[in-house]
């Protein structure tokens, strides 16, 4: 049996108090606040490890892709933003690739 790999998009946005939250248009429900960047995304893989280890039979890990960061501020030296930069996690469940069958003269 092998492995599939699903990426999971994390959009993040900062709040008027300096709070973050991370939503994911990959999964329409799901939410994670944070006081900050950092907690709010150890509160989001927290969430999804366990919903996923709770509702996918398959389910084996979680990682998260490291941002790009030391480009983007290289590149934005000297302004000040309040954007989030988006954050990507790939969750690795157990599967079968099916191979099809058939032809182009079935």
């Amino acid at each position: 049996m092998s492995e599939i790999e699903y990426l999971i998009e994390m959009k993040g946005e900062r709040r008027s108090d300096g709070s973050v939250i991370f939503k994911s248009p990959d999964l329409p429900m799901f939410s994670a606040v944070g006081k900050n960047e950092a907690e709010a995304m150890a509160s989001a893989i927290e969430i999804l490890r366990d919903y996923l280890a709770a509702n996918v039979p398959d389910f084996v890990q979680l990682r998260v892709v490291p941002p790009a960061t030391g480009i983007i501020s290289w590149a934005t030296a000297g302004e000040t933003t309040s954007s989030v930069l988006p954050a990507h996690v790939i969750a690795t469940m157990r599967g079968r690739i099916h191979a099809t069958s058939g032809s182009a003269d079935s």
